[in-house]
């Protein structure tokens, strides 16, 4: 496929359209990990100087590190601890106790208004729909992988331009209806035509969706998606009967479910929480006793309460009125360690890094970062495990690079740098640049200091603006300086997408299961070029926009996977497209007598089904 080519599929290729408009209406912290899921900054802290104390009751079980002491018997490692919370890594925790039933599980968020229950337009926060509906295709919680769930296969066509899924017999909807082909057929064009869907762009390749059967559909797409499992397939699924004469009776083009009465019709769907009652400040879920796969969930009630802001959220946690709370910033837990609890370090797919602008108009040197050199020595310059102390807590995994985080998809051995300022300005010198003066600023040979700024956009996230200026510091030491410039939203949008004067810009969003970021590496989508684009620097590199075309009309798992790997080779590694910051765990703070928790990267509250009380 040439660059033409790639250019003219546009109208197909998965969330195109929808991500510079989500980067300017929510700014650098748009989360794209499932749409609408935003990602959940965490402000700066000071390490706490809790002192451990036992653990509390029902546990996590973490597995023991070992220690050499007399005869090299294991020695279980003290917990980590700030106070009385104790802190647990493990992504699948095991607990001490068995599960047990019944009893109300009550978890508190900050949020607006949650009136519409439209699963398309994702105006609701994602732990309401979440919980009561389910996807065809789940996506696992640490690896990321896609599994069976509503579907209980999926076959593709050779060139992968058609997929027969067959559905789980025996599923009922929450009024006893029987799930059927139909309503995966009307959920899909629901997602693909609603004129609030915020899920349109992975929908826009599909040509057609037909009900074969009862059990079985077909996807026709309009040309080769190697995302359509992972992104579209992985959408919640809504009943056809419940909103189908409402669709149908707005006339076509202009159609939406926003504006359903769901006081008069109460929102249904196959998952192990039946809507009991809602307002805007509280949900009441009860248990699906007729669950389809008999996994019912522990409690027999979950209640999830909307809170105005985080103090509030985890002043309910403290005072024992919450069970679980996320995200939380690390900073805030030392204030409420008084109280026995868990918090559970639970990675993410959110990403931190500042593009570099390959052609800054405004520099005498546009081009410096054409030189790799330079690159790669802002990279050795920054402590990244300074700020993971400091701003993060040790919440957060420094040498995490790129923007390819689903563990499945990794290249393994790709690593961030450690912090080495000596190296970083031996690269520079051999740049052309010296130290001249006493200040030990390294020059340009006419005496210029080198300098560099970076623009990040105004409230997006303050631990962004935290880790910029933590690297100010850094670069200094090495003989460099940088400019944090911090610009409103319709400054940066000027800057970034029409005057590009900048050198570098700063991101941070989180991943869909599948791979999108064509747009952002490709050379194709650079935005002085292509209105379409988000490529903010102009960055170009051949062997990266072949594997792009091959990641994105690969017709096997093999070769996704391999060409995702090769971009990640160039871009991580060794032609660094950022610099690559790093990426924050979300911090979820549980009651000491909850157990069963679950991490989940798509979203840390998906699995509320799993926890029972002690």
């Amino acid at each position: 496929m040439s660059g033409t080519d790639l250019t003219h599929e546009a109208a197909f290729l998965p969330h195109l359209m929808n991500r510079r408009r989500l980067i300017a209406a929510i700014g650098g912290v748009a989360s794209l990990s499932a749409i609408g899921m935003r990602a959940h900054g965490q402000e700066a802290s000071p390490t706490p100087a809790g002192s451990p104390v036992g653990s509390p009751a029902a546990s996590p079980v973490g597995t023991p590190v070992g220690s050499p002491v007399a005869e090299a018997t294991p020695i279980a490692a003290p917990p980590e601890m700030i106070g009385n919370l104790q802190v647990v890594r493990d992504q699948r925790p095991t607990y001490s106790t068995k599960p047990k039933r019944g009893g109300t599980l009550t978890m508190v968020r900050v949020g607006r208004s949650n009136s519409d229950f439209n699963p398309a337009s994702f105006a609701q926060d994602f732990q309401l729909p979440s919980s009561y509906l389910e996807p065809l295709v789940w996506i696992e919680g640490v690896t990321m992988e896609p599994q069976p769930w509503l579907a209980t296969s999926w076959t593709w066509n050779k060139d992968r331009t058609e997929v027969e899924y067959k559905l789980q017999d025996g599923v009922a909807w929450h009024d006893g209806e029987t799930f059927t082909a139909r309503d995966v057929a009307f959920s899909f064009t629901v997602y693909r035509d609603d004129i609030y869907s915020a899920a349109a762009n992975l929908f826009t390749n599909m040509a057609s969706v037909e009900a074969v059967d009862d059990l079985t559909v077909h996807v026709r797409l309009s040309a080769p998606d190697s995302n359509w499992i992972r992104n579209a397939s992985s959408q919640l699924i809504l009943q056809r009967k419940q909103y189908e004469e409402y669709w149908d009776g707005q006339p076509e083009g202009a159609r939406t479910l926003s504006g359903f009465n769901w006081a008069d019709s109460q929102p249904v769907g196959t998952g192990q929480w039946i809507v009991n009652d809602y307002r805007d400040s509280r949900v009441d879920f009860k248990r699906n006793r007729a669950y389809w796969n008999d996994k019912w969930a522990q409690a027999s009630e979950l209640r999830v309460d909307y809170v105005d802001d985080p103090q509030t959220q985890l002043s309910r946690w403290h005072d024992g009125s919450a069970d679980i709370v996320w995200p939380v910033a690390p900073k805030d837990l030392p204030s409420v360690s008084d109280r026995a609890g868990t918090v559970y370090a639970a990675e993410t797919v959110t990403t931190m890094f500042a593009a570099f602008n390959f052609n800054n108009p405004t520099r005498t040197d546009p081009n410096i970062f054409v030189d790799a050199r330079v690159r790669q020595a802002l990279s050795l310059g920054i402590d990244r495990n300074r700020y993971a102390r400091e701003i993060f807590n040790g919440f957060f995994r420094p040498d995490v690079p790129g923007t390819i985080l689903q563990p499945d998809l990794v290249l393994d051995g790709l690593k961030n740098p450690e912090y080495q300022p000596d190296e970083a300005r031996k690269l520079l010198e051999a740049a052309g640049f010296a130290v001249t003066r006493s200040d030990g600023l390294l020059r340009y040979p006419d005496g210029h200091a080198l300098k560099f700024d970076v623009v990040v956009r105004t409230g997006d996230s303050p631990d962004m603006d935290a880790i910029l200026n933590s690297i100010v510091a850094d670069l200094r030491a090495v003989g460099v300086l940088l400019e944090v410039r911090a610009l409103s939203p319709e400054r940066f949008e000027g800057v970034w997408l029409t005057d590009h004067a900048f050198d570098l810009i700063a991101f941070t969003y989180s991943q869909y299961p599948g791979f999108t970021d064509f747009d952002l590496y490709g050379s194709e989508w650079d935005v002085r070029t292509n209105i379409q684009g988000f490529n903010p620097g102009g960055y170009h590199n051949d062997k990266v926009d072949r594997a792009i075309q091959r990641a994105l009309v690969a017709n096997s798992d093999e070769t996704y996977i391999s060409a995702l790997r090769a971009i990640q080779r160039q871009v991580n590694d060794e032609d660094p497209f950022a610099l690559w910051l790093g990426s924050p765990l979300d911090a979820v703070l549980v009651q000491a007598n909850i157990s069963g928790y679950q991490p989940n990267k798509v979203w840390q509250g998906w699995e509320t089904s799993r926890l029972w009380r002690n």
